[in-house]
C-alpha cells in the first residue's frame, strides 16, 4: 500500500535510479481534486482496519478497494500453486494440521491475523477468512459466485485431522454465506 502511494504520488525519500521520484498520478488523473481520496483508499487497502479519521466518502472508497483486493487474493490463491505463495513444499502443505488459534479465529468469524499463522495450511484458512472482512453484500456475492472461495475451501490434505478441519471450515463458511444472502 505504501509503495503504491509512493509510486503514484511520490515522496521526499523515494528515489528511482538515483533520481527523486515525483509520482506518476498525473499520467492517470489530470485533476488533483481527488488526490486525497485516491491516496487514502490505496493506503488503507491492505490494512487490517482502515484509518478511523476518514470521512464517509473516504471510508466507502477504501472499503471498495479493500473488498476488491480480498477477492483478488482468493483468485491468486486458486491460480498460483499454494507452495509458491506460501514458500513451502507440497509435503509441508498437505501434511500439517491447522493450528487451534487459527481455527478459533475462523470459528469466531474473524480474519486470521498473520501473527497466528504458524504452518502453511494456516495461510489457506487465513485467506478463506478474508471473506468475513468483506464490507459490501455485493462483494460477498461476487466472492461466492466466482468460485475461488469454494475452490480454496476444497483444499485436500493428507492429514485426516486437517480434512476434518476443512469439513468444519466449509460448514461454517456456507452458513455464513447463507446468512449474508438473507440480509
Amino acid at each position: 500500500a505504501q509503495f503504491g502511494c509512493d509510486l503514484l504520488f511520490g515522496t521526499d525519500h523515494t528515489e528511482t535510479l538515483g533520481k527523486k521520484h515525483e509520482g506518476i498520478i498525473r499520467e492517470f488523473v489530470e485533476d488533483d481534486a481527488e488526490d486525497d481520496l485516491i491516496y487514502r483508499a490505496i493506503f488503507n487497502h491492505n490494512r487490517y482496519r482502515i484509518q478511523e479519521d476518514l470521512d464517509e466518502r473516504q471510508q466507502k472508497f477504501s472499503h471498495i478497494l479493500r473488498d476488491a483486493d480480498k477477492i483478488d487474493i482468493l483468485r491468486v490463491n486458486t491460480e498460483t500453486p499454494l507452495e509458491d505463495i506460501y514458500n513451502c513444499t507440497t509435503k509441508e502443505l498437505v501434511s500439517c494440521k491447522v493450528t487451534e488459534e487459527v481455527m478459533e479465529s475462523f470459528r469466531q468469524r474473524h480474519a486470521v491475523l498473520r501473527t497466528l499463522k504458524k504452518v502453511p495450511v494456516d495461510h489457506v484458512v487465513g485467506h478463506i477468512s478474508l471473506t468475513y472482512e468483506l464490507v459490501f453484500p455485493m462483494s460477498v456475492h461476487m466472492m461466492a459466485e466466482q468460485g475461488y472461495l469454494e475452490k480454496l475451501m476444497n483444499f485436500t490434505s493428507e492429514n485426516s485431522e486437517t480434512q476434518k478441519q476443512f469439513e468444519e471450515i466449509r460448514d461454517v463458511m456456507h452458513r455464513y454465506l447463507k446468512e449474508c444472502d438473507n440480509l
